[in-house]
């Protein structure tokens, strides 16, 4: 998050005022229409002539600078709860007025057994890791959300049309190059698992996963499922561009954009009309001087987009994701 005041410079009042604030000492906090919606720690002042620029994280920043300091082997775990470990143990010395909510995964199957060693890290390279193996982690405030896959936090019940609701074009792609018939998962401890076979129709193509902080063959075969499951049939996805820029006229309140939630996004623009469920995992807000606000998003597809024949409208509800509630 960047902040920058500005104006003809700041006025006597305020450059005191900005003078006694300080890094990681002090927090930024966004208003908006009075709800406080985003908080965290300061890590950068930046002092010119006629403005000051103000950087921060938010609350997950506080991981950042926060090292694995004790080893952690254990037996399987649910995710959820391994997530909910590594903040714990990250705050537990000291903590940044953050609250924690960790959601029950609805499969109780997506475990991890991991052995995390002293020193090996910082706690936001741990949760990285868990991420990568199904984990998902949001703020909304000082509020840290915990969820897996395959559940969200929330379904937006409009659907975003890309011709329509984004000033971007966007591609419709059916990615070859990343088919997996059979995926292998490893690590650096030599531990080895495999999902798939050879097919019928693609013949035999191979993915390797790299799970370096999972523990053993099961947890191999397990990533290595994963993988497959996102890459067969050869994926078929609606690819939009990164900070894709929302029309005002776009179906979404601000307040409902929160990283995390799930967006059906549908296109009819390219000979093939298809829909798919997307993840909301970022939202840029700009707002300054006589410019409009501008609200960009940045969508991350969910398993294969569904094709859409010309008799079906492209309003059928895409099967969604259990919510879990922010």
């Amino acid at each position: 998050m960047t902040v920058r005041v500005s104006g003809h410079g700041p006025t006597a009042v305020c450059c005191q005022m900005l003078s006694q604030i300080h890094t990681w000492g002090h927090s930024l906090v966004i208003f908006r229409d009075h709800d406080r919606v985003w908080e965290g720690p300061i890590t950068r002042l930046n002092y010119r002539r006629a403005e000051v620029q103000i950087d921060a994280l938010d609350m997950l920043g506080w991981t950042t600078r926060r090292v694995v300091h004790n080893r952690h082997p254990n037996a399987a775990q649910p995710i959820v709860d391994e997530g909910r470990w590594s903040l714990d143990t990250a705050f537990s010395e000291d903590a940044p007025n953050v609250l924690i909510t960790n959601h029950p995964a609805s499969d109780t199957s997506l475990t991890v057994r991991r052995d995390t060693d002293a020193g090996s890290g910082y706690y936001d390279e741990d949760l990285t890791a868990l991420c990568d193996a199904g984990l998902y982690v949001t703020c909304v405030g000082r509020r840290i959300h915990l969820w897996a896959e395959p559940d969200t936090l929330a379904v937006l019940a409009p659907m975003l049309m890309p011709g329509e609701h984004l000033v971007e074009d966007v591609d419709i792609v059916e990615d070859g190059l990343e088919l997996s018939t059979r995926s292998t998962g490893r690590n650096d401890k030599g531990k080895r698992g495999s999902n798939g076979t050879i097919d019928g129709y693609y013949g035999l193509v191979e993915r390797i996963v790299d799970a370096s902080s999972l523990a053993d063959n099961a947890d191999m075969d397990k990533a290595a499922r994963r993988d497959r499951a996102k890459r067969f049939p050869a994926p078929l996805r609606i690819i939009v561009p990164d900070n894709a820029t929302l029309n005002c006229d776009a179906p979404f309140q601000i307040a409902d954009l929160v990283a995390g939630v799930t967006i059906n996004v549908g296109s009819a623009v390219t000979c093939r009309r298809v829909q798919q469920s997307m993840t909301l995992t970022q939202v840029d807000v700009t707002e300054g001087g006589e410019q409009p606000e501008q609200v960009k998003i940045t969508l991350q597809p969910i398993g294969n987009a569904q094709i859409v024949t010309q008799d079906e409208p492209l309003a059928e509800a895409v099967p969604e994701p259990e919510p879990v509630g922010v």
